[in-house]
């Protein structure tokens, strides 16, 4: 079995959540190196988890000067033992067997990074994290399992996601030093390694649905509001960076980047011009046809749930109809700060 190298960036994490993240993985199974990377934390509660973590012996604890995601994890790279490298949020909780899961896929030379099943720790804090929960559950068990099936993957989460550490490397430099419109990337980081090991090595992409990592959402729709913007600041700056990219490898990819960005846009407006005939010509039969073909749509596109996870279901409706009437606007707000690609955070 190969040795694997677990990365854990932080910044200012709250100890009760580094805690359950590292503790989670320290009980893990694997033959495993544990690798925290401070980057320069000042929260007094930070810093107390870590000086407990140097004293254990079972985790290596380094500190990054250089501000950012990226630097944290090339400094980790730099001890990293393992041929597989695992990089884990400092707010990602996992189970006993996920780090066995991610490393299955490994055994096919074809694999270039694996992808976890990322699901939220906190889904029953209220209705909203209920709904982004099923959001979760759909990204992963429908939309990358698809589309690996297809050959591709967009994104591996950053929450939980397996690299080969020789890869890793030969993007170490690309990774730290990535610019749009003049200036450095932060964020995105996971988006930015999964398109580059399909384009640029001809890797696959493999989804380990057993290799579970439970991750804490935004609990309120500002603060959603403002980590689904950051989300789609990322995506937009790949739909654009991918061009670059060599296409031989990455034919459904580009492609599936390209049309999904086109959709949105026209979607988009689409949907302004609907909310705006709605106000203009308003009538309860209207907004009532609106809202059944915004069920039926949303119904049809998590109709896979209603075998799988039933449970989940309505809540998925729920948040589409979150996302139609409300998240979708992000898109304007992503477009014009597009060019702020240098915070990054786990929540």
């Amino acid at each position: 079995m190969q040795t694997l190298s677990i990365i854990i960036p932080c910044y200012n994490e709250e100890y009760d959540y580094l805690k359950r993240c590292v503790d989670s993985i320290v009980n893990a199974e694997g033959d495993k190196q544990i690798i925290l990377v401070d980057n320069n934390s000042n929260l007094s509660e930070t810093l107390k988890a870590i000086e407990e973590y140097k004293k254990m012996g079972e985790v290596l604890v380094l500190n990054e000067k250089r501000q950012g995601k990226r630097f944290a994890h090339s400094k980790g790279l730099e001890y990293a033992e393992g041929e597989v490298v695992v990089f884990v949020d400092s707010d990602t909780i996992v189970l006993r067997n996920s780090f066995t899961e991610l490393l299955k896929p490994f055994s096919d030379a074809h694999i270039g990074a694996v992808s976890g099943n990322v699901t939220l720790a906190n889904r029953d804090e209220n209705f909203l994290t209920k709904c982004i929960n099923a959001m979760y559950w759909t990204s992963s068990n429908i939309f990358r399992k698809s589309t690996t099936a297809a050959g591709y993957m967009q994104v591996i989460p950053g929450a939980l996601g397996a690299y080969r550490k020789s890869l890793l490397i030969e993007l170490e430099h690309d990774y730290l030093n990535q610019k749009f419109l003049g200036r450095p990337c932060a964020i995105s980081d996971d988006r930015f390694l999964t398109m580059r090991i399909q384009s640029r090595f001809g890797k696959k992409i493999e989804y380990a649905c057993g290799a579970i990592g439970l991750t804490y959402s935004p609990t309120t729709i500002a603060g959603f509001w403002k980590q689904f913007e950051r989300w789609r600041r990322g995506v937009f700056r790949e739909v654009f960076t991918i061009w670059k990219e060599p296409k031989n490898n990455i034919k459904l990819l580009f492609f599936d980047v390209q049309f999904n960005f086109v959709i949105i846009t026209l979607m988009t407006f689409f949907k302004i011009f609907l909310i705006y005939n709605l106000i203009v010509n308003f009538s309860i039969g209207a907004v009532l046809g609106l809202m059944l073909w915004f069920f039926v749509m949303s119904s049809m596109y998590s109709s896979y749930m209603l075998v799988y996870n039933l449970k989940e279901f309505p809540y998925k409706i729920a948040y589409s109809f979150m996302y139609e009437f409300l998240f979708v606007f992000t898109y304007f707000h992503a477009l014009y700060n597009i060019r702020k690609q240098g915070k990054w955070s786990t929540r």
